[in-house]
C-alpha cells in the first residue's frame, strides 16, 4: 500500500508541470492588476486558494504577471461555487513556475485578492513560459 502512495504522489507530481495561465479579475484598478487571482487549468478557469503561511505567492502574482509589486493583499472567503487551485512555495521561487501546483476538485475556503502596484497586462499570463511570454486565451 505504501507503494501505491508514493507512485500516486509522483503521477500528480508530473501532471502539475503542465502549462497554466493566470489573470486577475474584478479588480477595481484598470489594466488588470488587480481583484481576485484565477488560474486556467486544463482548459477551464479556477480560482487560486490563498495560505496565510505562504505570503510569497501573491508577491509572485503581482511579479510574473508584469503589475510590479504586491501593494495590497484582503484574503477573502471562497465563493464555493469554483474549484480551486494551491500553489505552495517555499520562500526562495522567483516565479510562480518554481512553485508546487495543486488542483483541488472543491473549491477555495480563502481567495487571494489583491492590488499590485503597476503595470498593464493585457493578457493572461503563462505560468509554464521560461521567458515569461504573454499568450492569448479565448475567454
Amino acid at each position: 500500500m505504501q507503494w501505491f502512495a508514493v507512485l500516486s504522489s509522483l503521477v500528480l507530481l508530473c501532471s502539475l508541470v503542465r502549462s497554466r495561465q493566470l489573470r486577475l479579475v474584478g479588480g477595481w484598478r484598470r489594466g488588470g492588476c488587480s481583484g481576485l487571482v484565477e488560474v486556467r487549468d486544463g482548459g477551464r478557469w479556477g480560482r487560486l486558494c490563498f495560505d496565510r503561511r505562504n505570503p510569497i505567492v501573491a508577491r509572485l502574482v503581482c511579479l510574473d504577471a508584469g503589475c510590479g509589486e504586491l501593494d495590497f493583499l484582503r484574503p477573502r472567503r471562497g465563493d464555493r461555487a469554483t474549484s480551486g487551485v494551491q500553489l505552495l512555495c517555499e520562500g526562495q521561487e522567483t516565479t510562480l513556475r518554481d512553485c508546487l501546483w495543486r488542483s483541488q476538485d472543491t473549491p477555495c475556503d480563502t481567495e487571494l485578492d489583491m492590488v499590485c502596484t503597476d503595470g498593464v497586462p493585457s493578457e493572461p499570463v503563462s505560468t509554464s513560459d521560461t521567458t515569461r511570454q504573454q499568450q492569448r486565451t479565448p475567454s
